[in-house]
């Protein structure tokens, strides 16, 4: 008996390698004796070859052998023995003189046997069939690599039929079918399976489609007397039930005489009934639902203003975003978007062939057609590339619509207005009529190596164009009467657009000479804006009940051109010290890592033999007589960057010029009543021209001991309006004034100038390497500014008044005059510094300096300034500044401030602060007034004084213990309550506490409490701590007993008295009842009525079925309005 687990699973593989089809195993001849001379065929002249069975099998001889026969039958022909095993093939295949045997094509389909009692082999004899047949907890495992699909089969005895290809299971049935689009169940007695096409039929069955959690779906159960599965996608089922309930008597069904499920979701049913428990609700002789998607994708619905429509939207290219289905119930199957897609008449088909890529690239042609509106037909592509051009998207369209007039509260378009006849939109296009609506969008990018080209070309006949045909959907809601929450949003018209050609451009680097670095053509652009302008003239034509309805009520009309708009930059380096950096040659470097390893042991190949050294032998001299030979030495650090290794000077001197220009020209769109109006006339026109440059050089002493940097940079910029609208309605005498100014305001030259000086001193000791000096000095050197206008000639900008300015050692001009010295330390990796600055004359003086302290456990800074307020005053001392952090987390952390005022000699604030694990408590003091309670209420006690301004507590922390119940009831506590107290006038006092409770019965029940109350008389639980007046008989609250009545639902005079003040309370609670989720929401929160708080309560409770979630029930109360869906 101890053997017998080892004979059955010996003799369950040797059968499993049977069913397989293993390869049978191929003789070796012996190598030795296989020689080439013994291969070789005497050819007889004219005679045909006799065949040679050695050689002819001598390829398979050689792919069948493993390593170690091949490197001995390499080693006795003299061959080379080194080498992975194929390797060894190729150089025997070439000893031979003859070429490899094909590899056998991998099967797509592997068996694995997982378990079994016992297992027979019947061989085939006479007629009779070749059979294996398993018994005892058996477990099939089929992997199908084409089909991307996974079989596993249990059941207590397996017949496999190896001629036929046919299983035939009994007993305790699971049939799992695992693809990339879901899972299938079966469960049943008996199952006959064709393993060609796993068609078959289950006797007794029931199937599982959908594993109902991963996105929060329910799994479908259809149980059926007789389930027979045609193919790999087809299902009939014979006296069928479905339903979503796993029960034994489901709560609710779906019956039909025959179910047949086509693949994907969908599905056809005859004679079904759907019932509630054993009542039936509802019959249908025959009940299709299309799961596959139709080529043209329909959309039917109704629309107040539209009327009754049909969408259609067919892909010429590319294909749909799919939509996941919204009703567990019609959801048989999760997305097939990773499969392709044929058309099968007028539906896609899910195909079995996976995508080999996905792509956004879509052409894709639309027809509308709507009973009130009319029709469309457009057409929208988008895609990524397109011979030279990239990012392409398209869209063009025409739509011939009639109004629709809103009378009686529907949509209707018939009117008296119009002689009760439908009124036929047209278009005015620059005073040509169309008799239909239009619009395109085109743009796209055009890569010319050096050159990049973008444009936007969009045009629309109308402004309301995208609110009537944009607004449609590819998606066919087929149970759309079920959904009690519409979609009233809408799409906006159209304010404005704008058509735009741009070209940028960049040199390549191998064009440029030396001391050009960059040449970038920034922008080359033209464009035109265009704006909704109201037809007035249409208006005045058809009256205002046909214009107020009318898409041709606007229309666009060019408000702003760009003729041009033009920007380029161009920088280099005139001079460059030295020349080239040098880089390090490959045997510099391999110098430098022989000198790290030299004291390193010789490294040696891991296939040579160690040398044991001679007994006696003298040790090496440069070892030391404390190491042993044998130890490893490890090699010594690198030694810091000297001054020695650094280039002793490097200068540079570059340049940059950065010119633009631009040049627009704004309509008179304001005198264009109509289409036909427009032409082109200028209100004005813009020149505005920029050129900036500069000039800047930059050097180091031994790369950081000493640097230096300075910059003479240029501008100038102009601006003008060569083309000004004569008429006075439109370029008024103020407007002409004001456009004036902003042009002289525009005109400017500015020369200015700028030195820094750095210093690193200390830059090759690690402890000081922090420590620099710095010096810096900026300044204007010349400009040419807007000073006023001419009095005489305030409509004329080139009689402006303009001032010009040189440098000076005065404040107007130097913007920056900094000196700064920088003490650092860096002990331990924690940088400490001592930074000095100083603001030389001639701006105004100041002395700064800041002390920054760090380490693993605090960090502290201090920080003061002495200088001059404003010109002419005494240079005074900013307040001293002092913070400091101790501790780190999880550990407490404490946190304080000071600032004292050094003028005074009196501290100005101090605040101290404490926090560990969700507590914090601080408490400030600083300079203030306080103030006294009396009769006449608070009154100020006299001149400020440093005194305790205020002190607070909080807590915030969260708690969730373990899972109880088998880990099925879970809960947690959030509290967040945070107190303040203030000691100037003791009635400025809170407490806000929130509270947060959630219980969970996992699968049964979820309950959400949620409180947030405030107390504004904190003080009122300690009065006895403050001076209140005789006037006042203040008692002490207790806190416990007033926080109690705060809670107390049930007397309104008890939340009355207590100083808590409820702000808001809500209630949620979830219970799940098999089929359906009951949920119910309780809030409140006070609202002024008049001069008195009062509480709003809202209500609601829903009831909604899990399967369809549009058929639900609920009730809603806000405040008095009360709703029923």
């Amino acid at each position: 008996m101890a053997r017998r687990p080892f004979r059955a699973a010996f003799l369950t593989a040797s059968i499993a390698a049977i069913i397989l089809g293993a390869v049978p195993a191929r003789a070796q001849d012996s190598a030795a004796e296989s020689t080439a001379s013994e291969v070789q065929t005497a050819d007889a002249p004219g005679a045909e070859p006799e065949p040679d069975l050695v050689r002819d099998t001598l390829g398979l001889d050689i792919a069948g052998a493993d390593y170690y026969a091949l490197v001995s039958w390499a080693r006795e022909l003299g061959l080379a023995e080194t080498g992975t095993a194929q390797e060894l093939r190729d150089r025997l295949y070439a000893h031979f003189g003859i070429t490899a045997p094909p590899s056998a094509a991998a099967s797509s389909r592997t068996i694995t046997i997982v378990s079994a009692d016992r297992t027979e082999y019947l061989s085939a004899s006479g007629d009779g069939e070749s059979t294996v047949l398993f018994t005892g907890r058996v477990s099939l495992s089929v992997k199908d690599d084409e089909r991307g699909e996974t079989l596993t089969i249990s059941a207590d005895s397996i017949l496999v039929n190896r001629d036929a290809n046919l299983l035939s299971a009994r007993g305790d049935i699971l049939f799992e079918r695992k693809k990339a689009d879901g899972s299938d169940f079966f469960l049943g007695e008996s199952l006959e399976l064709d393993m060609d096409d796993w068609s078959g039929v289950f006797l007794d069955g029931e199937s599982k489609r959908g594993s109902g959690s991963s996105s929060g779906d329910d799994a479908l159960y259809f149980r059926a007397d007789d389930i027979l599965k045609r193919g790999s996608d087809v299902l009939v089922f014979k006296d069928g039930v479905v339903s979503s309930c796993d029960d034994e008597s489901p709560h609710y069904s779906i019956r039909a005489s025959k179910i047949w499920i086509l693949g994907g979701n969908e599905w056809a049913m005859q004679n079904m009934t759907l019932s509630v428990g054993e009542i039936p609700l509802l019959y249908l002789p025959f009940f299709y639902y299309p799961g596959e998607e139709i080529v043209f994708h329909p959309v039917f619905g109704y629309d107040d203003r539209f009327g009754r429509y049909v969408q259609t939207t067919t892909y010429i290219l590319g294909e749909k975003e799919p939509k996941e289905q919204e009703i567990s119930l019609l959801k048989i199957a999760e997305g097939s978007s990773g499969y392709e897609r044929t058309i099968d008449g007028v539906f896609l088909r899910t195909s079995r062939v996976p995508k080999k890529g996905t792509t956004t690239d879509f052409v894709k042609i639309m027809a509308d057609l709507y009973s009130t509106l009319g029709g469309f037909v457009g057409t929208q592509a988008q895609l990524a590339k397109y011979g030279p051009f990239t990012s392409v998207a398209g869209f063009a369209g025409i739509g011939l619509t009639r109004s629709a007039f809103l009378s009686g509260g529907i949509y209707t378009p018939f009117v008296a207005a119009s002689d009760y006849s439908s009124v036929w939109n047209s278009v005015d296009l620059f005073g040509v009529d169309i008799p239909f609506r239009f619009g395109w969008e085109l743009s796209s990018n055009l890569d010319l190596g050096p050159f990049k080209i973008s444009f936007s070309a969009p045009f629309y006949s109308d402004a309301y164009f995208n609110r009537d045909f944009k607004d449609r959907s590819e998606n066919m809601n087929w149970l759309q009467f079920l959904d009690q929450e519409t979609d009233d949003t809408t799409i906006s018209a159209i304010s404005t657009f704008t058509d735009s050609l741009s070209v940028t451009a960049s040199l390549p680097a191998s064009m440029m000479p030396s001391w050009l670095s960059s040449a970038n053509l920034s922008k080359l652009s033209s464009s035109l804006s265009w704006t909704a302008v109201a037809n007035d003239a249409l208006l005045a034509d058809i009256g205002s009940t046909l214009y107020a309805v009318d898409p041709a009520g606007k229309f666009f009309a060019p408000y702003e051109w760009t003729i041009l708009d033009a920007a380029a930059s161009l920088s280099g380096t005139l001079y460059k010290y030295p020349a080239a950096a040098s880089a390090p040659t490959v045997a510099a470097a391999g110098d430098v890592a022989s000198r790290a390893l030299g004291s390193g042991p010789e490294l040696m190949r891991p296939w040579d033999d160690a040398e044991e050294p001679e007994a006696g032998a003298p040790a090496s001299a440069s070892a030391a007589p404390s190491v042993s030979p044998d130890t490893f030495q490890p090699p010594p650090l690198a030694s810091a960057e000297t001054y020695e290794d650094r280039d002793p000077l490097t200068a540079s001197v570059g340049w940059s010029w950065s010119p633009t220009f631009s040049w627009k020209r704004r309509f008179l769109t304001a005198d264009w009543l109509e289409p036909s109006d427009i032409d082109l006339s200028a209100l004005y026109e813009t020149r505005t021209v920029r050129n900036a440059g500069s000039l800047s050089l930059s050097g180091s002493v031994y790369e950081g001991l000493l640097g230096i940097s300075a910059s003479v940079s240029a501008s100038t910029q102009y601006q003008e309006r060569p083309r000004v609208s004569s008429d006075a309605a439109y370029a008024s005498e103020s407007l002409l004034q004001t456009w004036a100014k902003q042009d002289a305001q525009y005109r400017n030259d500015k020369l200015s100038a700028s030195l820094k000086l750095t210093s690193s001193p200390f830059q090759d000791v690690w402890l000081w390497s922090p420590t620099s000096v710095s010096y810096s000095l900026s300044s204007t050197l010349y400009e040419y500014a807007f000073q006023s206008m001419d009095p005489t000639a305030l409509t004329d900008p080139s009689k402006a008044i303009y001032e010009r300015s040189w440098a000076d050692w005065t404040d107007d001009t130097v913007s920056a005059h900094a000196l700064a010295l920088n003490l650092g330390v860096k002990p331990w990796g924690y940088a400490q510094s001592l930074t000095l600055a100083a603001d030389l004359p001639p701006i105004l003086q100041g002395y700064s300096a800041r002390l920054n302290l760090k380490s693993s456990w605090a960090t502290m800074s201090v920080s003061t300034k002495y200088a001059m307020p404003s010109e002419g005053e005494e240079l005074a001392w900013d307040p001293l500044s002092t913070s400091l952090t101790l501790g780190s987390s999880p550990w407490p952390t404490f946190t304080g401030s000071f600032i004292w005022n050094l003028e005074d000699s009196t501290p100005t604030s101090i605040s101290a602060a404490v926090a560990w694990n969700g507590f914090s408590a601080s408490i400030n003091a600083s300079d203030a007034v306080a103030y006294e309670l009396d009769t006449d209420g608070w009154t100020a006690t006299g001149d400020s004084s440093f005194r305790l301004s205020a002190f607070s507590i909080a807590f915030k922390d969260s708690w969730k213990p373990p899972a109880a119940w088998r880990r099925r009831i879970a809960w947690s506590l959030d509290v967040n309550a945070n107190a303040q107290q203030s000691f100037l006038r003791f009635t400025d006092s809170y407490l806000n506490f929130v509270l947060g409770l959630t219980f969970k019965v996992h699968e049964i029940l979820d309950i959400t409490f949620s409180s947030t109350s405030k107390n504004s008389a904190l003080w009122r639980y300690y009065p006895g701590a403050f001076t209140i007046p005789a006037p006042y008989d203040v008692e002490a609250v207790n806190p416990i007993e007033d926080l109690l009545k705060s809670f107390n639902f049930f007397d309104t005079t008890d939340r009355m008295e207590s100083l808590f003040k409820l702000k808001s309370l809500s209630i949620t609670a979830t219970h799940y009842l098999h089929d359906w989720d009951l949920a119910m929401k309780f809030s409140m929160s006070p609202v002024l009525d008049g001069s008195v708080y009062v509480f709003e309560p809202n209500f609601s409770i829903t009831l909604a079925w899990r399967s369809v979630s549009q058929i639900k029930a609920g009730y809603s109360l806000e405040g008095d309005t009360t709703t029923w869906n």
